[in-house]
């Protein structure tokens, strides 16, 4: 199984969910605006589901993982046991307007500090 998970991982949860909010909900509210199609049964009910659901609505169900590298190691291990695992997590980690150095800081913080962790298991 492949997914797309929105991440940014900073030194701290209050750091990485101020810095990280509003790019996610830009690109949510984006998202969620778009048009239905017929050959999608079920996307009308999607997109109305994530038009009600911002940052802070997604964080706790772990459908983006924005937080210090310890709980991100956290979201990923109980997102990944709750589904019965999955093979990669494609990250988007430059959301919108985020700047392209804070993006680039939290990916080198996940690869030094997240990635070993499940690199070990």
């Amino acid at each position: 199984i492949m997914m797309t998970v929105a991440m940014y991982c900073a030194g701290n949860s209050k750091e990485a969910t101020d810095t990280y909010r509003e790019p996610v909900n830009r690109h949510q509210r984006y998202w969620a605006a778009g048009t239905t199609s017929k050959d999608y049964p079920n996307h009308p009910k999607m997109l109305e589901a994530l038009r009600k659901m911002d940052h802070d609505a997604m964080r706790p169900l772990n459908m983006v993982w924005t937080g210090s590298p310890t709980e991100i190691i956290d979201m990923i291990a109980t997102l990944h046991n709750d589904v019965g695992g999955f093979d990669v997590a494609s990250l988007m980690s430059n959301a919108w307007t985020l700047p392209a150095d804070k993006a680039a800081a939290s990916m080198r913080l996940f690869s030094e500090q997240i990635m070993p962790y499940f690199k070990a298991r």
